[in-house]
């Protein structure tokens, strides 16, 4: 029997909107509707954002197992001339399961470029058309296949359509009339192009190694003879020489 606990944790963050390139003005058009002059003007500009978001997966696992087995059975000899019961024999085993931690996380950092088309009605009210470029990387610990951290590409593309005011100055008066209380500020967003990994953007940083200490052996010179004649001993003194130092020992 096996109880294991499992976890999943996310965050996320967002930088707000740098603006690369101010909103600036590139065009006004006024044409009359029905003997009403409509004046239409456009402003373009340029934000980026950076996105990170991140998800960490854990689970805790232990348990145990128990068997028990007995043997039973019947036996004849000739000098019992009868069937005889086995004495039986019982077997226990209990085994526990070591404790297993296992951790995985994914996290995505994501650069967005926005760039905005705006379009304001006699100053009234702004129209915002904000297309959002999405290019990141998706980067994995303990991923299958991956002693590293694996790291994959993608890209997207999401459209931002928002209205933020109405807005209309009473003539001859300082009044200003905010439409729209309980519907604006709106917004909207649709996803042109989802979250999508190409075929040649991913890899695996391998984690880097362990490097083997080198070393050599490094005998001495050996030592004089303990007797001039017959069976004697000389030694000598033989050193190995590690990358961490030298380690000796007699020969």
């Amino acid at each position: 029997m096996d109880a294991a606990v499992s976890s999943t944790g996310r965050a996320s963050a967002s930088s707000r909107p740098l603006s690369l390139v101010p909103d600036r003005r590139v065009a006004t058009i006024t044409f009359p509707v029905a003997f009403i002059p409509v004046q239409i003007s456009f402003a373009v500009g340029l934000q980026a954002k950076l996105t990170a978001k991140t998800a960490v997966a854990g689970s805790l696992s232990l348990g145990f197992d128990y068997t028990r087995s007995v043997t039973m059975g019947v036996e004849y000899r000739s000098q019992w001339e009868e069937m005889r019961r086995v004495p039986s024999q019982t077997f226990d085993a209990f085994n526990t399961h070591p404790l297993r931690l296992s951790m995985t996380s994914e996290t995505d950092v994501e650069v967005s470029l926005l760039p905005t088309f705006t379009a304001s009605l006699w100053s009234v009210t702004d129209f915002l058309i904000q297309p959002s470029a999405n290019l990141g990387v998706q980067l994995a610990l303990a991923a299958p296949g991956c002693s590293g951290v694996q790291y994959r590409t993608y890209y997207g593309l999401d459209m931002w359509l928002s209205l933020s005011r109405i807005e209309l100055r009473v003539p001859l008066t300082s009044w200003t009339l905010k439409l729209g209380g309980g519907i604006l500020p709106w917004s909207t967003v649709f996803t042109l192009i989802g979250k999508t990994f190409p075929e040649y953007g991913s890899g695996c940083l391998a984690a880097p190694a362990a490097v083997a200490p080198t070393g050599a052996w490094m005998p001495g010179a050996w030592t004089s003879c303990n007797k001039a004649c017959g069976g004697g001993i000389q030694q000598r003194t033989l050193g190995c020489w590690v990358s961490h130092g030298p380690r000796e020992g007699g020969g």
